[in-house]
């Protein structure tokens, strides 16, 4: 009886997954902002190209899926994820409290600190020491 109830566990559990990758899209389109290079841009053939389109490629292939790049304006890409005109974003989007009551985001994947560089000696650059 234990036997049973195990192989029957078993299938279940195996047809269960088996439905749950069934599921899986074949493509997924991700919106980015493909004007703030290193991250996301466009080369000299209009394709996407830097380390957010990079990461991208690399999740995609890790689930087996295709993706498909959308380009948007900065302001875009949120609604257009509201909108389900694209699936996900990888853009350079900072994490607020406002834009987390509207979208969920993954673990932070770099910081990019803002700095003001003057030349040294220069008025301005004397107002700003900290």
């Amino acid at each position: 009886m234990k036997k049973t109830i195990l192989a029957l566990s078993l299938l279940v559990g195996m047809s269960s997954t088996a439905s749950v990758f069934a599921a899986l899209p074949q493509s997924i389109r991700i919106g980015t902002d493909a004007t703030y290079a290193p991250f996301s841009s466009k080369d000299a053939k209009g394709d996407f190209v830097g380390f957010d389109i990079d990461l991208g490629n690399e999740l995609c292939s890790r689930i087996k899926v295709k993706c498909t790049w959308v380009g948007s304006d900065f302001d875009s890409l949120i609604p257009s994820l509201k909108a389900k005109k694209i699936d996900a974003i990888i853009s350079s989007l900072s994490i607020t409290e406002k834009r987390q009551q509207e979208i969920a985001f993954s673990d932070k994947l770099y910081a990019a600190d803002s700095r003001l560089i003057a030349a040294k000696g220069r008025r301005s650059s004397r107002r700003w020491r900290r």
